[in-house]
């Protein structure tokens, strides 16, 4: 069985820092475009567009799928704006970082699960860096990009860990 101790080691300091984002009270998304039938349908109040996802991340799977061709290929896995929330050393290790979780046991990914609220993808899907992809590949018309939204949450394992980090002030 592996320790505490020994989860500790296998991860960096900016890992830390997204697991304990995930769960902190400031893992919100703001949705100005959630008309009041919608926030009253997800029993939100209808003046507030701000939903708080403490214990979980939205994602997005950017895909390419090419005309007379079966299946798609993944172009970016796990999209997220987590470096845009928080600080971290090595952002572009998000993906890394994502995958060692996971292998880790923190966190989970389950597929084909999302949010009931949709419209918290909306900031995923018009990033830059998402419109970007769209626009230099979709100039060729039989190229299609898709977008696999999910989400990733904190597993108990990883919110004992936490919690352990906080107690002790390791």
């Amino acid at each position: 069985m592996v320790t505490f101790i020994e989860i500790l080691n296998r991860l960096t300091a900016d890992e830390i820092k997204i697991l304990e984002y995930i769960v902190s009270p400031s893992n919100n998304v703001t949705i100005p475009e959630l008309t009041d039938e919608e926030a009253k349908k997800y029993g939100l109040d209808k003046n507030i567009k701000i939903i708080n996802l403490s214990g979980s991340l939205p994602i997005t799977d950017i895909k390419r799928e090419t005309e007379g061709q079966t299946g798609y290929s993944v172009l970016r896995k796990n999209f997220n704006c987590i470096g845009e929330c928080i600080k971290l050393d090595a952002p572009e290790n998000v993906n890394s970082y994502i995958d060692n979780m996971i292998s880790l046991g923190l966190i989970e990914r389950k597929h084909n699960f999302t949010f009931a609220v949709d419209k918290i993808y909306h900031y995923l899907e018009n990033h830059s860096e998402v419109l970007k992809i769209k626009s230099e590949l979709e100039s060729n018309p039989k190229i299609k990009i898709k977008l696999g939204n999910g989400r990733i949450d904190m597993t108990d394992l990883g919110n004992e860990l936490l919690s352990l980090c906080s107690n002790e002030n390791v």
